[in-house]
């Protein structure tokens, strides 16, 4: 059913100390929901669990939606270059960004929800990813007390190494994006507010108006996987507590 998966997307707080206002000017930005300053890690992992992307471009209290559309990533999946029928998994944070397929939402039908649930056993990847990489690398387990730019350098060297360790070789290429001409450092990113909005009018970003809106072709492939489970009979696997009743 899902044939042209090209990975799955998610995205993970690091925690580091408050910035200083010479390293951003607004360090509150990097203040969460989770009571902590973090960077917004985005990510896209294969099956093997290992990371074939990632971007540390915005705060932690960025939305997951928000912060990919500063990454080397959206650029492609936007571009004309990427290949139509190919797509990445995601969680329904990432619903209008284009070529991301998402599971349903709300209350679903017996189909619905056998789809829902096997994108999300494939979604795993990069959930199970982000698990090793922290559980790996004590340095994760508390904040980064660096300088910002030393905690972004940080991060992404635990993201290397952990595929260096996954993959059992020492040949692994950086997994981020090299600076370019479309490289922006993070303290001059465009400042959002609580609702995505942006602060500085005169910044252009591609944000979608309305996360709620699947991207376009999104909805057709998810039908079509979900006619193909039903003509299978795949259906949602019962739990051991039902099967005990």
């Amino acid at each position: 059913m899902f044939r042209y998966v090209g990975g799955a997307l998610d995205g993970m707080l690091a925690k580091i100390k408050c910035p200083t206002t010479g390293e951003h000017p607004r360090p509150m930005a990097f203040s969460t929901r989770k009571s902590c300053f973090a960077l917004n890690v985005q990510a896209t992992a294969d099956t093997r669990r290992v990371f074939t992307f990632a971007s540390i471009d915005v705060p932690g209290a960025e939305h997951d939606s928000t912060a990919v559309q500063f990454s080397e990533l959206y650029k492609a999946l936007c571009s004309k270059n990427w290949p139509a029928m190919y797509y990445l998994l995601g969680d329904a944070a990432y619903k209008s960004i284009p070529h991301v397929l998402t599971p349903f939402e709300g209350e679903q039908t017996s189909e619905q929800a056998a789809f829902s649930f096997y994108h999300s056993q494939l979604r795993m990847a990069i959930e199970c990813a982000f698990g090793i990489l922290v559980k790996r690398w004590g340095v994760l387990w508390r904040p980064l007390v660096s300088s910002l730019k030393s905690n972004i350098e940080t991060v992404m060297c635990c993201m290397v190494l952990h595929n260096i360790c996954t993959l059992a070789r020492a040949d692994i290429e950086d997994i981020r994006p090299p600076a370019g001409r479309n490289s922006v450092r993070m303290e001059d990113r465009p400042a959002l507010d609580e609702y995505d909005r942006l602060v500085d009018q005169n910044c252009v970003v591609d944000i979608p108006p309305d996360s709620r809106i699947d991207a376009p072709g999104m909805s057709e492939i998810r039908d079509a996987i979900m006619r193909e489970m039903a003509q299978l009979e795949m259906r949602v696997p019962r739990t051991s507590r039902q099967l005990q009743v």
